[in-house]
């Protein structure tokens, strides 16, 4: 899945980068199908960097386990980062989804 969002991530960003050059800016069609592709693509984007975010706190929780000080605090903490990975990847899965090419006729 972290392969397929990573892909996902690249594409968006290829397409920011296409959408800021000054040859698009003349197309109107290739701005409308960068425009569309990049709100396709941003949900995904947000939620994939939401997901990476929280596994990295989830690792540093973990990490702190091991100080006596801050093990308290860490224990706390981890319950509620493994549910909002978890949810977060119900989310994810569900994003990944191949759309029905229907979906957009009338």
């Amino acid at each position: 899945m972290l392969d397929k969002l990573a892909d996902v991530e690249r594409r968006f960003e290829a397409a920011e980068a296409d959408y800021q050059n000054p040859a698009v800016l003349a197309d109107p069609r290739e701005m409308q199908r960068l425009g569309k592709l990049r709100a396709e693509l941003a949900p995904v984007v947000e939620t994939t960097r939401a997901y990476r975010k929280a596994l990295g706190e989830l690792s540093q929780a973990r990490d702190l386990l091991a100080d006596p000080e801050m093990a308290e605090l860490a224990r706390e903490e981890i319950p509620g980062l493994e549910s909002e990975i978890a949810d977060l990847e119900r989310l994810l899965k569900g994003m990944l989804v191949p759309k029905d090419p229907l979906d957009e006729k009338p």
